[in-house]
């Protein structure tokens, strides 16, 4: 016969995120807005995208 384990607080503690998990990368929520966009426009947007980081591979992303 197994004895009974007491109970313990199973609540998880939230601690508050950090700034940098906080915010995403300006790439991540570029790449997140044309992943949403599953039409023609989500197709154009990764093609000029791909175009303009191969015309200039220093390219700084900004998200605004």
């Amino acid at each position: 016969m197994k004895k009974a384990t007491p109970v313990t607080n199973t609540k998880k503690t939230r601690t508050a995120p950090t700034k940098a998990k906080a915010e995403a990368s300006p790439s991540r929520r570029i790449d997140a807005r044309i992943a949403a966009l599953t039409d023609w426009r989500g197709t154009a947007l990764a093609r000029v995208r791909a175009i303009l980081k191969q015309a200039d591979a220093q390219v700084v992303e900004e998200v605004r």
